[in-house]
């Protein structure tokens, strides 16, 4: 992880607060990939058609990159990787108490209990 990471992804979360919504640039995987960059300084990218892609794909697609999912939602803390009962992919906020995502509205914040599974940030 990034020395001072906590700090980097706060700011990126304020950012990224009324950024618009455009498929492909600011998606839920596109936020996602933008936060873990801020975290571990790793880039991922994910093979996926954005404005298409069913759900499932995108959580094989996440498998795939980030390996097996944590099922046990209850562990999930700040920065790690959220894949949501909506099919979606957020990412623990700087509180550690809610799901940032990226909605057609800009970034939203969510109830943890939203979280099916995540990917911790310590093991990216």
């Amino acid at each position: 992880m990034v020395e001072g990471w906590e700090l980097r992804f706060s700011n990126y979360l304020k950012r990224m607060k009324n950024t618009p919504f455009v498929y492909g640039e600011s998606d839920c995987v596109s936020f996602v990939a933008g936060a873990v960059k801020e975290i571990t300084g790793k880039e991922y990218k994910f093979d996926y058609d954005a404005e298409y892609a069913e759900s499932i794909n995108l959580l094989e697609e996440a498998k795939k990159l980030l390996g097996n999912m944590n099922t046990n939602t209850l562990l999930a803390q700040r920065g790690d990787v959220v894949y949501t009962i909506h099919g979606a992919m957020g990412i623990v906020d700087d509180s550690g108490t809610k799901i940032a995502v990226m909605t057609k509205e800009g970034m939203r914040k969510i109830p943890m209990t939203h979280c099916k599974g995540f990917w911790s940030c310590q093991q990216l």
